[in-house]
């Protein structure tokens, strides 16, 4: 966050009164109240406050009921947070779907990730699982008889 005061002068910054120059860059960590006042020719202004909401990052973390199995293999995914504005998923053999909970089919062998992005109130979180889904080739069975003699 970038705060510009105006007009020139002497500038002094937070609770602290630390002198610094017209703009300063802030990255609270937590609800603040930033606060300025300068001087200008010997005269003081008022001090300006303005609040800061900082909110939390949505979680994106998220499940599966099956991590391996056969193809086509059919995956529920879960987000383990559900009240989060957007979820969208995507995995490494560009499957997407959208929503706190998914259903992905994998048609294809293959060791395959999946990333979830979740938004809320204009933040986003990003949370990827490097070859989560492990699907296999069902096994072809062959034989050849033997002769008898």
């Amino acid at each position: 966050m970038q705060a510009v005061a105006n007009p020139a002068g002497i500038y002094y910054w937070g609770p602290n009164a630390v002198q610094g120059i017209s703009s300063n860059t802030f990255l609270p960590t937590q609800d603040s109240t930033l606060q300025v006042f300068n001087i200008l020719n010997g005269c003081s202004s008022d001090t300006i406050q303005a609040s800061v909401a900082v909110t939390p990052l949505p979680i994106s973390t998220f499940s599966a009921n099956i991590l391996q199995g056969c193809v086509p293999l059919s995956v529920d995914f879960v987000a383990d947070v559900a009240n989060n504005a957007s979820y969208a998923w995507q995995t490494s053999n560009q499957l997407t779907a959208n929503g706190a909970n998914a259903n992905l089919n994998f048609q294809t062998a293959g060791n395959f990730t999946v990333t979830l992005t979740t938004t809320l109130n204009g933040c986003s979180s990003t949370t990827t699982i490097n070859n989560m889904i492990a699907v296999d080739n069902y096994p072809i069975a062959s034989f050849e008889p033997l002769k008898v003699r």
